[in-house]
């Protein structure tokens, strides 16, 4: 008898949380019209990688196409991702580019991971980087330029 319950159980924790523990893949293009898609498909993408940084949750999947992500478009610097993986479908090919923003260009937190982008900063004040890593992320195949 202890043990149906223990698998009753189980069975209700992983139908009431499993699907909240799923990690999702989302796009971002920068010729998308706005964010006012679900960004769940390349057709829906989002356009800002500030937006996605904001709506996404902690282990989701970004990827973003090419093109140059940077305040004319609507990006807020910096791009501060927590926990996600942005990802360039196309390695070297998405561009962030803060310009001459007084801050840093990307900054990840914990567990954040920045794949295959080309991060410009036009601005050599030595007080910001163009990506602020912080504990336990991940940056990987980035060409990086001041």
């Amino acid at each position: 008898m202890n043990s149906k319950k223990i698998i009753i159980f189980g069975l209700l924790i992983f139908f009431l949380f499993g699907s909240a523990c799923a990690a999702t893949d989302y796009y971002v293009d920068a010729s998308a019209p706005d964010n006012s898609g679900d960004g769940l498909t390349a057709g829906t993408a989002w356009k800002t990688l500030t937006y996605a940084a904001a709506t996404s949750a902690v282990g989701d999947t970004i990827h973003v196409v090419s093109g140059t992500y940077n305040a004319a478009l609507g990006e807020s610097f910096p791009i501060t991702i927590t926990g996600r993986y942005f990802l360039s479908t196309s390695t070297g090919l998405a561009t962030i580019d803060s310009q001459s923003t007084v801050d840093h260009t990307v900054s990840l937190a914990s567990g954040a991971t920045l794949e295959g982008f080309y991060v410009k900063r036009t601005d050599t004040n030595g007080s910001y980087y163009a990506i602020n890593a912080g504990q336990n992320s991940r940056v990987i195949n980035n060409t990086v330029s001041a």
